[in-house]
């Protein structure tokens, strides 16, 4: 059930991508495409939902319990465009795992910005993660220095080039967010707030994320989210 409402939300995030940037900036939109298309697999209209659901699965699936956007060529989502920052053009990249109890999450935002003279575009990443040891069971007993939930800045994302500049930091500071490991979409709902405010989450979440997703799954969703966050996103 879980890889089910996560492929609806994903493909609500498409949905929601290529509507609202052909509004906002389709040509900068179209550039960025243009661009990591020759370097990754990108999402952007592979058809219906049973088709995009079933390239999906095979491009991100490589073992049961494990979703792995690296599988392949790379694989990244367009995103919908950021209120008042519409000159940056994101898009996500994930992986996870399920560790026995719980699911681990990685989820990584890149932000691009195109070059004003035509050059390669430059970026920054943000990592939404799960606690440290959630990844490496031999580490139960040392709390680490990122062992909660949290966002970070990255300058690389599995080899994707961001041109970032070289000071930026990648380790600290990492921002503390209030997730649950038993609550499987608190991280993703974490990155939905963090980049489309309090204000246009709720609203983005309404419209298109949950809009793919049948009475049974919206009811799992509602189950694996923490109740503060519930109220905030209205699901």
């Amino acid at each position: 059930m879980l890889e089910d409402v996560l492929f609806g939300i994903l493909y609500g995030l498409l949905i929601a991508a290529r509507a609202l940037w052909k509004e906002e900036s389709p040509d900068s939109f179209g550039d960025m495409i243009q661009y990591l298309s020759l370097r990754c697999d990108v999402v952007t209209d592979w058809g219906d939902q049973d088709t995009v659901k079933e390239r999906f699965w095979q491009v991100v699936t490589s073992e049961p319990n494990r979703i792995d956007f690296s599988k392949g060529r790379k694989f990244l989502l367009p995103l919908p465009p950021i209120e008042k920052e519409s000159h940056l053009l994101p898009f996500l990249y994930m992986k996870a795992e399920n560790a026995g109890n719980e699911w681990c999450w990685r989820l990584y935002v890149l932000l691009f910005v195109l070059a004003a003279n035509g050059g390669e575009p430059q970026g920054v990443a943000i990592r939404f993660e799960s606690p440290e040891k959630c990844f490496d069971s031999s580490e139960q007993d040392n709390l680490g220095a990122h062992d909660f939930f949290h966002a970070q800045f990255c300058q690389a994302v599995d080899g994707i080039r961001l041109n970032s500049p070289s000071w930026m930091p990648e380790n600290q500071p990492s921002f503390f967010l209030k997730a649950k490991g038993d609550k499987e979409f608190d991280l993703f709902f974490n990155m939905i707030v963090s980049l489309y405010s309090w204000k246009q989450a709720p609203k983005l979440t309404r419209e298109y994320l949950t809009s793919q997703l049948k009475k049974s799954q919206l009811d799992f969703l509602r189950a694996h989210v923490n109740q503060d966050l519930l109220g905030t996103i209205e699901i």
